[in-house]
């Protein structure tokens, strides 16, 4: 598991600059992190029952469905960045 929290890390981060460049392909990216996140679950059903990675796909669907200003999305980007380090200190 700490090896896709470490790759989930980038693929958060990555939505920052996407939004900053204004890139088309935003909500394509962001529908297939969505998939990625729930598909977590599955495999790995501890997730399920952890409310700081439900907050994180929270976030992430927030983004995916509606607008949001490069500094809304500066903050919460770090702020997930930081919640998956914590999941990782916990697992």
């Amino acid at each position: 598991m700490n090896e896709f929290l470490n790759m989930l890390i980038n693929l958060v981060y990555k939505i920052l600059p996407l939004k900053e460049e204004q890139n088309p392909y935003l909500n394509d990216y962001l529908d297939s992190l969505i998939i990625q996140l729930k598909g977590a679950l599955d495999t790995y059903p501890y997730l399920k029952t952890n409310t700081q990675y439900i907050s994180i796909i929270n976030t992430v669907q927030y983004f995916y469905n509606n607008d949001f200003t490069v500094k809304q999305c500066k903050r919460e980007v770090f702020k997930c960045i930081k919640t998956i380090k914590q999941i990782k200190g916990g697992v």
